[in-house]
């Protein structure tokens, strides 16, 4: 099967000490595969923001982050049918959520990702230095644990993770999967900048057709199993607050209007993504970009990604200048950028697009690569709450409610 992985890690350092920072962008993924649910309940996921830091000693960040697993705790045991659980997010970089390995439940922080379709965790290293500050998945402590002899390998831009299937009961809140294939990755050095991330491993919420081996993805599994309301999630990501992942269908709180609603396409040559036909993108009345025909939705990459020729056209307009990779601008331009689907255009002002400030200068979410999509990621999903439907292919985009009008 083909598929496609890039996974970049690039560290903004100007000279001057302008911006420095480490901006994890997670692009493309292999095309693998998802599937949503139907029957029994709601499942929230509020988001909270939290990092964890390099530094080997506890300190507050820990306890924030124990909080979030006490939390998640507390939901799960209560059975109903409308949970939370927490969304970790990490400087505006990644999202990911508590998922329960195991019989008991292991506790591991997985990235909620639509941009692929395998579920791996990671495996504890014999040496204690390459560990990181991960949680780990450990087979001799689940008594629902079942080996299988067959390899896992998934290829990455920046390198590649290994190791072998299993299967076990998953929970994603109060949703129990018993006997789930998914992997235990054991080799992890030649997936960059691994070591030190605030996830554990990746749960992939794309569409089954492209999942590596083929394997069944969580949600194919919720739906067959009848444990949701609808066959439906929806994101919510905080811009630096909490947010939120709901599974089984949308919450009202978290976004403003009606659902402007675009069938997946048919046409994509990347059959498995959330991708959709783009008419354009468009800057203000000045430009209209029709070069590139599809646009993929995905929760596991950090910026908006697109084709350098239009990406470089597009901060051209806005008056940017480029800088380690992206591009900057003096932060009072006031342009539009927008990104049309199915009749309608999804507006950004400039300010939605910023990541970064020093002074009068922003850096912009927007960065140029080699690949004939865009990519619409963390940066595209903060400004709008999407309604992944795969019960009906589509998804659906409405305005995300503003952080200082939620609880």
């Amino acid at each position: 099967p083909f598929w496609l992985r890039l996974l970049i890690v690039r560290t903004k350092a100007a000279s001057s000490g302008f911006w420095q920072e480490q901006v994890t962008t997670m692009l493309m993924r292999c095309l693998l595969g998802l599937v949503v649910p139907v029957s029994a309940g709601i499942i929230r996921l509020p988001v909270k923001r939290m990092a964890r830091e390099s530094e080997p000693g506890r300190d507050p960040v820990d306890a924030s982050f124990e909080a979030v697993q006490s939390l998640a705790s507390a939901a799960l045991a209560s059975g109903s049918g409308s949970q939370e659980l927490f969304l970790g997010n990490e400087q505006n970089n990644a999202y990911f959520a508590e998922v329960l390995i195991g019989t008991p439940g292991q506790p591991l922080q997985l990235i909620l990702d639509t941009g692929s379709a395998n579920l791996w965790v990671p495996a504890e290293k014999r040496n204690p230095k390459w560990n990181g500050r991960h949680n780990f998945y450990h087979p001799n402590k689940s008594s629902t644990y079942v080996q299988m002899d067959k390899r896992f390998s998934i290829e990455y831009g920046s390198g590649d993770v290994s190791g072998s299937y299993f299967q076990d009961t998953v929970a994603v809140g109060g949703l129990v999967l018993p006997n789930f294939t998914l992997a235990h990755v054991r080799r992890t050095a030649g997936l960059h900048g691994f070591r030190h991330a605030s996830y554990d491993g990746i749960l992939g919420l794309a569409f089954q057709e492209n999942a590596v081996d083929n394997v069944s993805t969580v949600m194919k599994e919720l739906v067959l199993s009848e444990q949701l309301d609808e066959p439906v999630f929806g994101f919510y990501l905080g811009d630096r607050q909490p947010g939120q992942f709901v599974i089984g269908g949308v919450d009202p709180e978290h976004f403003v209007g009606d659902f402007h609603f675009v069938e997946v396409s048919s046409t994509s040559p990347w059959p498995g993504f959330w991708a959709l036909d783009l008419a354009g993108v468009k800057v203000g009345d000045a430009l209209t970009l029709t070069a590139t025909h599809h646009a993929i939705v995905d929760s596991g990459t950090s910026l908006i990604s697109g084709p350098s020729r239009e990406v470089k056209a597009i901060a051209a307009m806005l008056g940017a200048f480029p800088t380690n990779g992206l591009y900057a601008i003096k932060c009072n331009v006031s342009r539009r950028v927008a990104f049309s689907f199915g009749g309608k255009d999804l507006e950004f002002e400039v300010e939605d697009l910023v990541i970064e400030r020093e002074g009068n200068l922003c850096l912009l979410g927007l960065e140029p690569y080699d690949f004939p999509a865009w990519f619409l990621g963390d940066v595209f999903m903060r400004k709008f709450y999407v309604q992944f439907d795969w019960g009906q292919k589509r998804m659906g985009f409405a305005a995300a409610a503003s952080t200082k009008n939620l609880v």
